[in-house]
């Protein structure tokens, strides 16, 4: 059953971006959420696993609806070179919380620390690479899908 919507068109784009903001919160609030009960409070994986299921629901949804409607971003190009840029960023944070954790638990052993710091940025730029450039590969099949497809007349 469908409801009526009884919003004229400026409401309905204020509501929009309504939703937006606060689905932008919730997502940053719980990811802020997490890094705090993780790293601060030390909070088992297993107590989060409610907050970190809710979060990649929410990542994968964002990535599937946007992917599906030949959405890349608002501000970042769609390339290999910015790819490569937010993997880095996504691995020097990995590789720098985890040298601090490591750090904090086993001081008698820096360089096994810094060797556990390296190994994390490495894995998780291979990994967030690999996964941006698939993304990449399926928006650039899905734009040419949209193109080849006729636009409705009205």
């Amino acid at each position: 059953m469908k409801l009526k919507n009884n919003l004229d068109e400026r409401q309905e784009m204020a509501m929009k971006k309504i939703e937006s903001r606060g689905y932008w919160i919730a997502f940053i609030g719980l990811l802020a959420v997490m890094v705090v009960q993780f790293f601060i409070d030390e909070t088992d994986m297993r107590a989060m696993a409610g907050e970190w299921t809710v979060f990649m629901i929410m990542c994968i949804y964002t990535l599937y609806a946007t992917l599906k409607e030949g959405i890349w971003s608002r501000t970042v190009e769609p390339t290999t070179k910015s790819n490569v840029l937010y993997s880095l960023v996504a691995g020097v944070a990995v590789g720098v919380i985890t040298l601090l954790v490591k750090l904090k638990d086993f001081p008698q052993y820096p360089m096994t620390c810094v060797m556990v710091g390296a190994a994390g940025f490495i894995l998780t730029w291979i990994a967030t690479f690999a996964l941006l450039q698939l993304a990449l590969v399926s928006y650039k099949k899905r734009i040419a899908k949209l193109e080849e497809e006729p636009e409705d007349e009205e």
